[in-house]
């Protein structure tokens, strides 16, 4: 196993460390949660692991570690991590603190069920899946992580909603990107 596949792999262990934090931080009444490290704890651990995805993917890069496995652990950590990230702060709300409206949680995972829908239809079809990663998917998945982050340290400066807003423009953008673009593969492969 490569250095980046364990980066990859205590990412996948974050997720769940993540989640129990933030359910606990969310139980407090309201006058606890002002003295509670319940939130700042959620917020580094979501942040240890964000970063450790950019970690493995330096390590993979750079010092040939790429992997059949972490090619498919990478992506499924992520999605584990941003999903769980959102789920939570859409679901789990914590007084004081603004969380994701319904809505956004709802176009994550319908972008994310379109993106697995169409490589499983590719899969099942015999045909080789041409998967090039487009700068708006990058930069979406970027701003949901940035966006998570905003609300766990609850940034001052600007409304978390214009970073939700960010976020959702290139999520939207990306669905339409890789549909557009499994549409043409779909007629032409």
């Amino acid at each position: 196993m490569t250095w980046a596949t364990v980066v990859t792999c205590l990412r996948l262990l974050l997720v769940p460390i993540f989640a129990w934090l933030w359910y606990s931080y969310a139980r407090l009444s309201p006058d606890e949660t002002d003295s509670s490290g319940w939130r700042m704890a959620a917020a580094v651990c979501f942040l240890v692991a964000a970063v450790s995805d950019a970690l493995d993917g330096f390590l993979a890069r750079h010092f040939n570690q790429k992997s059949e496995w972490g090619a498919f652990l990478d992506p499924l950590a992520d999605k584990l991590l941003l999903l769980t990230g959102i789920a939570m702060l859409t679901f789990v709300r914590a007084s004081g603190v603004e969380g994701f409206p319904v809505w956004f949680f709802v176009l994550v995972v319908v972008r994310d069920l379109g993106l697995f829908g169409g490589v499983l239809y590719f899969y099942a079809t015999n045909k080789p899946i041409p998967i090039r990663p487009d700068w708006s998917g990058k930069l979406a998945t970027a701003l949901q992580m940035v966006a998570i982050l905003w609300i766990l340290f609850q940034v001052p400066w600007i409304s978390a909603s214009w970073v939700v807003v960010g976020a959702a423009f290139f999520t939207g953008w990306t669905l339409v990107v890789y549909l557009v673009r499994g549409w043409d593969y779909f007629k032409t492969g």
